[in-house]
């Protein structure tokens, strides 16, 4: 019997207990809009939306493609891109608080939109490629980029590059193995 029990236990990936930011929000999609954000659950089907600007403030109107920019890592989502394609900056909304931050610095990376991101599970988001923000004057410049944010210290690092420019894309890491995805 113990050998068979040990035969199971071989089969599963035991996963360390992992802390939860958002109990309350597990299990639900978030949309971010222009004036509001919203929260869908499919095991209900119900959405419910909040509404977080006044109705003349829009702070992700400009953001091209921040559905790729966007990812969740331990109780916020951040969404990279600079608000007015100039600056070099992120932001991120607290799922605990339900406040944005809004205009953060990236130093030290490149000013961008349509980046691929994702999470590593970890203390690091990884963002792929995009559009250098500083080109729109003379025609797009696409990035062949793979920076890291450590989001305990917040700092940005070069992590490598890619060997082709790419945009527009959405990146998924699994089993060690880095997919991108369009662009």
């Amino acid at each position: 019997m113990d050998s068979v029990k040990d035969q199971l236990r071989s089969l599963f990936k035991l996963l360390e207990p992992t802390e939860h930011f958002t109990h309350d929000l597990d299990g639900q999609v978030m949309c971010i809009e222009n004036g509001s954000y919203s929260f869908f659950t499919p095991s209900t089907n119900q959405w419910i939306s909040i509404q977080s600007y006044k109705p003349d403030e829009r702070p992700f109107e400009e953001i091209v493609d921040m559905a790729m920019s966007t990812v969740y890592a331990r109780g916020y989502v951040y969404v990279f891109g600079p608000r007015d394609y100039t600056s070099s900056t992120y932001s991120r909304f607290s799922l605990v608080t339900r406040k944005w931050q809004l205009d953060i610095p990236m130093v030290g990376v490149a000013a961008s939109t349509e980046v691929a991101t994702f999470y590593d599970g970890g203390k690091l988001i990884y963002l792929l490629g995009g559009t250098s923000t500083y080109s729109f004057e003379h025609g797009t410049i696409r990035l062949n980029r793979i920076d890291s944010f450590n989001i305990e210290t917040p700092q940005f690092s070069r992590v490598g590059v890619l060997q082709k420019p790419v945009a527009r894309g959405f990146a998924v890491f699994n089993n060690n193995i880095l997919y991108y995805i369009g662009g």
